[in-house]
């Protein structure tokens, strides 16, 4: 999935299906799939993707961070930075061992594949 414009009209879809006023930013490069700017309030996400299912569940990943940032205000920033601390501190990934990013996984998965 690769056309821009589709991104962005299905993204801002989802995000009115969650109740989320974000903003969207489709230009970020292939190899990082999509990040949530919390200071911003802004969805990153790829101008390619290699399927529909690999783009519906990054965004709903970025939702989910989103939404997260919503109910937490500024204590999600901190929050999700003391998860990359004690990832680190046992010698993991400080990204791929945050149990946000875990938890946001998950999440988009069990939205994406319930809604089918």
């Amino acid at each position: 999935m690769t056309d821009k414009s589709r991104i962005l009209i299905l993204t801002k879809e989802l995000l009115v299906q969650y109740d989320l006023d974000c903003n969207i930013d489709v230009a970020i490069d292939s190899f990082n799939s999509g990040f949530y700017n919390p200071i911003s309030n802004t969805i990153y996400l790829s101008k390619g993707y290699n399927s529909y299912e690999d783009f519906i569940i990054t965004a709903l990943h970025e939702i989910c961070h989103a939404l997260d940032n919503k109910r937490l205000g500024k204590k999600f920033i901190k929050k999700y930075n003391q998860a990359s601390q004690v990832a680190t501190h046992y010698g993991l990934n400080a990204h791929d061992h945050n149990k946000w990013e875990i938890r946001a996984e998950k999440w988009a998965k069990k939205e994406y594949y319930h809604g089918k």
